[in-house]
């Protein structure tokens, strides 16, 4: 009899412990479903600073590379070829003026794209600009300075730049006259005369939204 009682009372503690058991794991789970709730913005917004950087970092080489190209030719930015009206309304920029751009800069960005240098990719870009392009290029060349719609031999002398900390050299892909609301990392990414890359807020570059589209890329010139 005393067995019997002793079994049961055994058989009740066991309940008794798996049913706390339970109770703690279902708070358990509770507490992990809020702290994950919490948690993601966080992560998605860590993960954009960690792409934002990489394509600060690429354009920062991009722009010290262009600083030597101007050292190594009397102070000449990038020249590009002749464009026409249309080619410059193309999303990844003057499509001929990039490419050249890119191919005048490649001795010293560590050499091609897809081989062992990564700088001409932004890691922000959401699709495929420019299928059509052999070495893609996720960074566009601000035309102006290579004496603005008139694309010669003839470029702007970097060394004459009147803001060089404020004129930009090339920065994340778009349309010239989208809003920055369209932009990879949703603000510009660019890098300038000085050879700094910094990321802005759009609406600083486009404080009246359509009003002023486009005009940004003249400043410091």
């Amino acid at each position: 009899m005393r067995s019997a009682r002793e079994g049961r009372a055994r058989r009740g503690a066991k309940s008794a412990q798996w049913s706390f058991t339970l109770i703690e794991l279902l708070v358990v789970t509770a507490i992990i479903s809020i702290l994950t709730a919490m948690l993601l913005p966080s992560l998605k917004s860590a993960r954009e600073y960690a792409k934002r950087s990489r394509c600060q970092s690429n354009l920062h080489q991009i722009g010290l590379a262009v600083i030597m190209y101007a050292n190594d030719h009397d102070h000449s930015l990038p020249y590009a070829t002749t464009m026409s009206w249309e080619s410059g309304w193309h999303p990844a920029g003057v499509p001929d003026a990039t490419a050249f751009f890119q191919d005048l800069l490649i001795p010293y960005t560590g050499g091609y794209q897809g081989t062992n240098s990564q700088v001409w990719k932004c890691l922000g870009v959401k699709k495929d600009w420019v299928l059509a392009e052999t070495n893609r290029c996720d960074y566009r060349y601000n035309y102006y300075a290579c004496n603005g719609w008139n694309l010669t031999n003839n470029t702007r002398k970097i060394d004459r730049c009147t803001k060089p900390g404020e004129a930009v050299v090339a920065y994340d892909k778009t349309w010239w006259d989208w809003s920055y609301t369209d932009l990879p990392h949703d603000g510009v990414q660019a890098v300038y005369a000085d050879g700094h890359a910094a990321w802005t807020r759009g609406s600083t570059y486009l404080p009246n939204g359509e009003e002023q589209k486009g005009t940004w890329i003249l400043n410091g010139w």
